[in-house]
């Protein structure tokens, strides 16, 4: 004999919010906190410590949370990013690497407390489902028109846009994957953004 299970409510398309930002060219990465804030550090696919890391994140985080700096910003729980910067991927033209987590709700241009090397991933619009299509299109078109907003006016190329919707998680916009937008993201960037 089977229990009755119900199907739930669906939500309405036009209800859905997104938020479109900047895909970095970088490593993920995450610092997870439990409720004492004692710090693990992960890559992708793994625990990472310093001397076992990717890239040097598990060895800038433990050096950072040494006062517990990064706890009282972060708080308990999972923080995913993106770590970027001289040496990974495309390393923007910086001196330096940089934490961004991705969780904009929470971690975003509104607040001045960042801590050092951490610093907010550039929203690039936010607002209904419905109009995700006209957003995404407008999003790339900027940064082929001015380079990556993570850097503004550097004029370093962009890898693209990330999506995220509650409904559906994160999505990736590449250039090198996206033919309309290919042979954009190669041009130069207008001397006016150099």
């Amino acid at each position: 004999m089977s229990l009755f299970e119900g199907f739930g409510k669906i939500t309405r398309y036009e209800k859905v919010n997104a938020v479109i930002t900047e895909k970095l060219d970088g490593t993920n990465a995450c610092l997870a906190f439990d409720e004492d804030g004692v710090m693990t550090c992960q890559s992708r696919n793994r625990i990472i410590v310093p001397g076992d890391d990717n890239y040097g994140f598990a060895a800038w985080a433990t050096k950072a949370n040494t006062d517990g700096e990064l706890f009282e910003f972060f708080g308990p729980g999972r923080h995913f990013g993106e770590w970027w910067g001289v040496g990974i991927q495309r390393g923007y033209g910086t001196a330096a690497r940089y934490f961004s987590p991705f969780n904009t709700g929470v971690f975003n241009f509104d607040r001045d407390d960042f801590p050092s090397h951490v610093t907010p991933l550039p929203v690039l619009w936010q607002g209904p489902l419905s109009n995700l299509n006209v957003a995404v299109t407008d999003c790339m078109d900027d940064l082929v028109l001015y380079g990556s907003f993570t850097l503004p006016g550097l004029g370093w190329s962009p890898e693209g846009c990330m999506i995220w919707s509650h409904d559906t998680g994160y999505l990736k916009v590449p250039f090198d994957q996206s033919p309309k937008w290919a042979v954009g993201a190669a041009m130069a960037v207008p001397e006016s953004k150099l």
